[in-house]
């Protein structure tokens, strides 16, 4: 039995393409259960229109205060009482076989201990033309990161990149519930629920993927997150072009980086996370906090540079062989 927990908040605009998608799956759902975050469209009349032919189950729920996503997606899976639980976003669009692909995925012998799975999204401008990238392109989730995931470092990969999995293509066990609850239970400063998932199943590499796009993640105005697609340009020289023209602000740059890094310990330490578990992390916050209190002369800014550069902590943690230094050296 397969759930799918879909939080509205003013969707009118896109919903019913993402119910009819849900109706069109090769494998249906038993069951779509809606929380409202107090819509003031007409979402509730979307959601009921559709309730009354539909042949999947509809449980709409109307908050009587809002909750906020990461709450609200919290009550509606607590309300799920399916085997497998699909988290839905109100404006995509899922394809016709997303809900079999993912239920065959699980059922295979070899990753009956996979409680969470996640998948690629086709990004689209509102009206589902094509952006010509995927979601993984846009975040760089490459083959050298999947293998490395696959390998057993995917709580690694999620500290040290950020959040990788977007929660409009996750589907887990409902087994795995009540840690995903008591994950959302409390407030964060920098992690959202899908992350959160993520995090929690990576403690025991029990999250996976699937390496195929699942759906039609839709890039529009009124969207409570995305992701932006720009121009593709190297790193290396846009970059250089913004040192070079004065255009990078390297310090501010550098403390948010570490401001985020050192927030994100903080999450992690309430969820319970192991000294051991977050020791990648703290190396990282070392290596930005020399990277944030160098020398304001140039010249004695070297050792330190030049330090962190042969550690290969630029390498590692800022993602850079050298232009991390270059920056850090010409910064004001």
């Amino acid at each position: 039995m397969i759930s799918v927990a879909l939080c509205t908040y003013n969707g009118e605009k896109f919903l019913q393409e993402q119910l009819e998608s849900i109706a069109a799956q090769s494998l249906l759902p038993a069951e779509i259960v809606i929380c409202d975050d107090g819509s003031e469209d007409q979402t509730i009349q979307v959601v009921e229109n559709f309730s009354r032919h539909s042949q999947i189950s509809v449980h709409l729920y109307r908050n009587e205060k809002r909750m906020g996503v990461m709450q609200n997606f919290r009550k509606t899976i607590s309300i799920c009482k399916g085997d497998y639980i699909a988290l839905c976003d109100q404006d995509d669009v899922w394809m016709k076989g997303k809900l079999k692909r993912v239920i065959d995925f699980f059922q295979l012998s070899q990753n009956k201990e996979i409680q969470v799975v996640f998948s690629d999204l086709l990004l689209t401008d509102e009206n589902l033309n094509s952006l010509g990238k995927t979601m993984w392109q846009q975040i760089n989730f490459n083959k050298k990161l999947q293998k490395k995931w696959m390998r057993g470092g995917a709580l690694d990969i999620l500290l040290n990149r950020g959040n990788l999995v977007t929660g409009a293509s996750v589907v887990f066990r409902s087994s795995f519930r009540n840690e995903i609850d008591d994950a959302l239970s409390r407030p964060y400063k920098i992690w959202f629920h899908d992350g959160l998932i993520a995090l929690m199943a990576a403690r025991t590499n029990s999250v996976s993927f699937i390496n195929e796009a699942t759906g039609f993640y839709r890039q529009h105005i009124a969207q409570a997150a995305g992701t932006k697609i720009e121009k593709p340009e190297p790193i290396f020289f846009s970059g250089a072009k913004k040192i070079l023209k004065g255009q990078t602000s390297v310090a501010i740059e550098t403390e948010d980086i570490l401001n985020g890094y050192c927030k994100s310990r903080d999450d992690l330490t309430g969820l319970g996370f192991k000294a051991e578990q977050l020791n990648r992390l703290n190396k990282m916050i070392k290596h930005f906090e020399a990277r944030k209190n160098l020398p304001a002369n140039k010249l004695k800014r070297m050792p330190a540079i030049l330090k962190e550069l042969f550690t290969l902590r630029y390498y590692n943690y800022s993602h850079s062989f050298f232009l991390a230094a270059v920056k850090d050296l010409f910064k004001k």
